[in-house]
């Protein structure tokens, strides 16, 4: 038996086609959670023009990917990987999994929407942007948290999308409010914030290597489109106990053309090894790199940027040089 469901996240519809109807189903509430990834996904119709198709066969046979550019064939023993796997983030659903990145290519592919591996947070005083680019470890949820202590609105926790979508315009898209986040980092470093979300959270012995998906909706913006704003791009490194905060400039065009496109084509570039051990190549080609490329110029060119910085500083005072 074939089940399908099919679902739309920003402009993307996806189809998701499997033989085992819980491969096709997503975890919610879990660190896993799709929804730290995107903002939302919306259920549709199943249908045969949509922008892309997923499938999953589960079969007794060594597992093996192939894809093309709007289709993912998975086929081997899935059912049997996600029972002994122990990091779920990187099943084929998981928010660090191969489907998650099939959407952030087709929505580059087919609508022209790009995506930062970053977190932003909007000044409503002054209507500015701020854009924080980094891998994991980076410092992003430090400045999520510092940024709602001191009054910032949530964009987007994880990916920040944008859409060069006429001459010299730009347009972003709201992100995930969802967050990862160590239990002690909300515990003792944002008690306030710990207090207001009410979270009900068991016992664990180790609460600073612990994960937990806290949902930040209360924080976000009024809105979720934003048009030319003015923007602050970040990029950071954040050492917990650092006292000091080292705020540079980045002046270099050539050099912020890089870290932007790598910033852009690291999730969908990079491989992966899903359940630990079922290595993935990245969904990469050249007509893609073309691409992004060309969008990382358009951002340069367009986008009303009021500073590009690097900032080195400790979680409680990462936004010190940074807000002014």
């Amino acid at each position: 038996m074939e089940y399908r469901r099919a679902v739309k996240i920003l402009k993307a519809k996806i189809g998701l086609i499997s033989n085992k109807e819980e491969l096709i189903k997503f975890k919610k509430g879990e660190i896993a959670d799709l929804a730290t990834d995107f903002h939302k996904l919306k259920k549709m119709d199943f249908t045969s023009n949509l922008d892309g198709y997923f499938y999953i066969i589960d079969e007794d046979t060594e597992p093996r990917i192939q894809f093309d550019a709007n289709r993912v064939v998975a086929t081997g023993n899935f059912l049997k990987l996600e029972e002994e796997a122990k990091d779920n983030r990187f099943f084929l659903l998981g928010n660090e999994g191969l489907f998650y990145r099939f959407v952030l290519k087709i929505l580059e592919d087919k609508f022209n929407i790009f995506s930062f591996h970053a977190c932003s947070l909007f000044d409503e005083e002054t209507g500015q942007l701020f854009i924080i680019c980094g891998g994991a470890g980076s410092g992003k949820t430090a400045f999520i948290l510092k940024g709602i202590e001191v009054g910032l609105k949530i964009f987007s926790t994880e990916m920040s999308h944008f859409n060069p979508h006429s001459p010299g315009r730009l347009k972003f898209y709201k992100g995930s409010l969802l967050d990862n986040i160590r239990i002690a980092n909300l515990k003792y470093d944002y008690s306030k914030i710990y207090e207001t979300l009410k979270l009900n959270l068991s016992e664990v012995e180790d609460e600073w290597g612990t994960k937990i998906a806290v949902d930040l909706s209360q924080y976000q913006t009024l809105f979720d489109q934003l048009d030319d704003p003015e923007i602050v791009l970040v990029f950071p490194h954040i050492e917990e106990e650092k006292k000091d905060s080292i705020v540079r400039e980045v002046k270099n065009k050539s050099l912020l053309c890089k870290l932007l496109f790598d910033n852009l084509s690291e999730k969908i570039g990079e491989t992966i090894l899903l359940y630990e051990k079922v290595p993935v190549a990245g969904l990469d080609s050249s007509f893609s790199l073309r691409k992004r490329l060309e969008a990382v110029d358009e951002f340069i060119e367009y986008a009303r940027l009021k500073r590009a910085i690097r900032v080195i500083a400790g979680t409680k005072n990462c936004l010190k040089g940074v807000k002014e």
